[in-house]
Parts: C-alpha cells; sequence; structure tokens
C-alpha cells in the first residue's frame, strides 16, 4: 500500500512538472509574439472617445486652420469636417464597450495673454458659425449653442459634423475663434476640444503629403521587431505606399484602416516581392496617418535604404 502511494505521490510530482514547463513555454511564446511588440501601443478606455481633430488637453495647442482658396460672393463658406468617435482614431476594432453621451458644444473665443477665454464684448457682432446647417449655431449676441448626442456602444459608432464659419473671419481676421467642444456626461473620459480660425491658403504652399520613420535615426533598422510609419501632409491628392514585402509585412489593421480610406486600391505583386497602396488624401479631413509594419528580414539596411528601397511613397 505505501508502495502504491508512493507512485501515485511521483506521477503526482511529474505531472505538476509538466503543467508548469508547459506554463512556461506559453508565456515566453506569448512574449515573443507579435503582439507584444514594442510598436503596438496600448489603448486605455479614455481614448475610446475620440475625433479627428479634436484633441484633450489644453486647447492652446490645438489650434486649427480653416484654409479656402478664395473668398468671392459666390464661394462657399469656409467649413471643416469634425467626427466624434467610440474608439481611438485609426483603431476602429477597440470600440467602447458602454454607450457614450456627451454634449457638442460650440461659442465664440477670444485670445487674451496667450490663453483662449470666453467671449463677454459685442465682438462677435457680425460674425457667424453653425454645425450642420444651423442644427448648432452663433451669431451676434448669441455666444454659444450646443446639442445632446451620443454613441452606441459595443460597435463602431462615430458621429460626423460639419462646422462652417462666415466669411468674414477670413477676410478680417478679427481677434474672435470658435471654439468646438466635446463633453462627455461620464466624467472617467476626457473632453475633447479645438479652436478654430480661417484662412486663405498661400498660393505658394503647394500641396505635399509624404511618409517617414518615427524610429530613424535612433537605432539600426534591424535592432527593431516592427516600424511605426508616419503619413502626413497638406492640401489634397493621391498618396501611394510600396513596400517589399520580403522584408516587411503590413499590420493587418493598417492595411483595413487605409483599405476603408476613399478610393483606396491595393495590390500585391509577389513576383517582384512588393505590395502597394493607394488612397485619396485631404488635409482638410485629416493631416496624419500611422501605419505599422512587421519585420520580416531586415539585417543590414540603412534608415536611408529603409525609406528609399524597402518602402517607397509617392504623391500626386
Amino acid at each position: 500500500m505505501k508502495k502504491i502511494k508512493a507512485i501515485h505521490i511521483i506521477i503526482f510530482v511529474g505531472l505538476l512538472l509538466l503543467l508548469s514547463g508547459a506554463v512556461i513555454l506559453i508565456y515566453g511564446a506569448y512574449t515573443h509574439s507579435l503582439h507584444t511588440q514594442r510598436t503596438i501601443a496600448p489603448y486605455d478606455s479614455s481614448e475610446k472617445f475620440s475625433s479627428n481633430v479634436l484633441k484633450s488637453g489644453d486647447v492652446e495647442n490645438n489650434v486649427r486652420t480653416i484654409y479656402v482658396n478664395e473668398v468671392t460672393e459666390t464661394s462657399p463658406n469656409p467649413s471643416a469636417i469634425i467626427t466624434v468617435c467610440n474608439y481611438p482614431q485609426g483603431r476602429q476594432t477597440l470600440v467602447s464597450s458602454d454607450d457614450i453621451a456627451y454634449t457638442f458644444k460650440i461659442e465664440f473665443v477670444e485670445l487674451v495673454n496667450d490663453k483662449f477665454i470666453a467671449l463677454t464684448s459685442s465682438a462677435s457682432s457680425g460674425y457667424s458659425a453653425s454645425v450642420n446647417n444651423d442644427a448648432i449655431s452663433i451669431a451676434g449676441a448669441k455666444l454659444n449653442d450646443s446639442l445632446s448626442a451620443s454613441l452606441t456602444g459595443g460597435e463602431i459608432s462615430s458621429n460626423v459634423y460639419t462646422l462652417t464659419v462666415s466669411k468674414n473671419f477670413v477676410t478680417e481676421k478679427p481677434n474672435l475663434y470658435i471654439l468646438v467642444s466635446a463633453i462627455p456626461n461620464e466624467n472617467s473620459l476626457p473632453s475633447l476640444k479645438a479652436v478654430f480660425k480661417a484662412d486663405i491658403r498661400i498660393d505658394s504652399a503647394s500641396d505635399q503629403w509624404v511618409g517617414s520613420f518615427i524610429e530613424d535615426g535612433v537605432l539600426n533598422p534591424s535592432d527593431y521587431d516592427g516600424y511605426n510609419y508616419v503619413i502626413s501632409g497638406f492640401g489634397s491628392g493621391t498618396f501611394t505606399l510600396s513596400w517589399d514585402n520580403s522584408k516587411l509585412n503590413i499590420s493587418y489593421i493598417s492595411l483595413n484602416e487605409l483599405l476603408a480610406l476613399e478610393n483606396a486600391d491595393y495590390v500585391e505583386d509577389n513576383a517582384n516581392n512588393i505590395c502597394t497602396i493607394s488612397f485619396n488624401v485631404d488635409s482638410d479631413i485629416t493631416r496624419r496617418y500611422e501605419v505599422q509594419f512587421y519585420k520580416i528580414n531586415i539585417t543590414s539596411e540603412t534608415w536611408e535604404q529603409m525609406s528609399s528601397e524597402v518602402v517607397i511613397q509617392s504623391f500626386r
């Protein structure tokens, strides 16, 4: 009987060792998987209330200019598209599980000692701003207006607003601005804000979009498991991005985000190890895109080669 018990104990200890070894192997495999690469940023719940142009923090750091090519009697009033979403920008798969109720507000503000403060004078006389065909509007003595809105939890949800301002914001350039805010009812979520002004685009300012690696110049390309490639610019047109798919893989999320853009087109040329995606860009809507690549075979390449041979870009 004692011998049988001893055998049982030996078997039990052996099973424990096997299980602990399996846990170590699983943990090791996971910590070396693509899910833990240092180029992939985590997101907390506060980032699941976001906007294409409205940001949290000091609004003085988020002043937006609505550019127009000209101001005539027949030209349209300056306008900008504003979105409010229940997911981090560019991460539509990470939606908030909860409904989000918020207030969307516009108001006149003026710049005093490098701070934007609510207008209390008659300086707004003759100027106006509205959202979504006057669903909210301010003009003259009416210094602010707002509406209640919400986003549906558990699914991709966003609201799109068109802010329109009067042409004299461009022609007269007053010390008068439009503060736009999305203020959530839930205190744990940040308020999102931006200040808007309007101006004429300078003729010499040509449309230009470019891309670059964030990591460029810090370490050698081979020292990274993956790379963040930022595309940004001014104006509108078509941006084309190509990469050597024997050296890099684009992340699944980044590819889907780019394919969701207007007139996006994706081609794989496996015979020549080239993948190419092209899509429309417009700085009045979005001025920045982030693309994530994973390393396949980067060894001795320099950052110059990464930006001219491994990844190739064009804009027209």
